[in-house]
């Protein structure tokens, strides 16, 4: 298992923090940020999306729908800390 396997385990937001997690604005995570986390059965959590301000209803269903991984459930977060990587 790599370091960075280990950093997406712990938290969630690593993916994020180096640029991933599926959403085209490049802007810094603040506090309108919003991110998709989807959550497996064992309680591993992957972000699935971010967008810069409140999404649509609609455009959150279209990723949870597009998932192709066995979440049991999803989250739709705002960061309440923002720490330096």
């Amino acid at each position: 298992m790599t370091q960075n396997s280990r950093d997406q385990k712990k938290n969630p937001l690593a993916e994020f923090r180096r640029g991933g997690g599926g959403g085209s604005d490049k802007r810094p995570m603040d506090y309108k940020t919003h991110i998709l986390i989807g959550v497996r059965a064992n309680g591993t959590m992957s972000v699935i999306c971010h967008w810069p301000n409140v999404p649509r209803q609609a455009e959150v269903e279209q990723k949870i729908e597009a998932t192709r991984e066995p979440y049991v459930s999803f989250a739709l977060c705002t960061p309440t800390s923002i720490l330096p990587a």
